[in-house]
């Protein structure tokens, strides 16, 4: 054959690259890397890799439980910020919940409308300033909250259980001293700039 000629005689009887797993990849990325990229740290990825693959598993175990209600993991932190006391009765400005959740407006938006289709959150008018939209939840999307939180407290309580209090309070340490990193990082890029 033709491929016999060009691809080692493995890759010829079976010309499609090997079902890896996500660890064996970037295992031989990291090798591959540490050959020919002097500036390559090893022990960087492998940390990078630990909290992406971490979150990934968290993120997925819990949109999984939150299905059971209907709810997307953005839906649930929507819900759960717009039930804090400080918003519940006036509302919250849509930028200030991107800023809480972390996402965009347009991503505030369609999780609101989502919850606004179900009748767990509304939009209402500002009082103050006709052009600002709030968010609130509604006695629906409270309801909803007092029948998931209490299932939902123990569930993260037995997730984060083979951590010690010691490692919990080490992680969050290091979690946020890495934010602060990254944060310097970007900073001093966009000064280089």
């Amino acid at each position: 054959m033709l491929l016999t000629g060009i691809l080692p005689l493995e890759m010829a009887k079976n010309p499609l690259p090997p079902n890896l797993s996500r660890v064996e990849f970037y295992r031989g990325a990291a090798d591959f890397m540490e050959a020919n990229q002097p500036e390559f740290e090893r022990g960087t990825l492998e940390a990078i890799f630990g909290l992406i693959s971490a979150y990934d598993a968290f993120s997925t175990h819990f949109t999984r439980r939150f299905q059971r209600y209907g709810l997307s993991l953005a839906g649930f932190n929507m819900l759960m910020c717009l039930n804090q006391p400080v918003y519940r009765e006036t509302g919250c400005r849509l930028s200030q919940l991107g800023e809480i959740l972390l996402v965009s407006k347009a991503n505030v938006t369609g999780v609101l409308d989502s919850l606004a289709k179900r009748g767990l959150a509304e939009r209402v008018d500002s009082a103050d300033d006709r052009r600002v939209k709030l968010a609130r939840t509604t006695p629906a999307g409270e309801a909803l909250l007092r029948a998931i939180l209490p299932s939902h407290f123990r569930e993260t309580k037995r997730v984060m259980g083979g951590l010690s209090k010691q490692e919990k309070q080490a992680l969050r340490d290091l979690l946020l001293k890495l934010r602060q990193s990254v944060l310097d990082a970007g900073e001093a890029q966009d000064e280089e700039a």
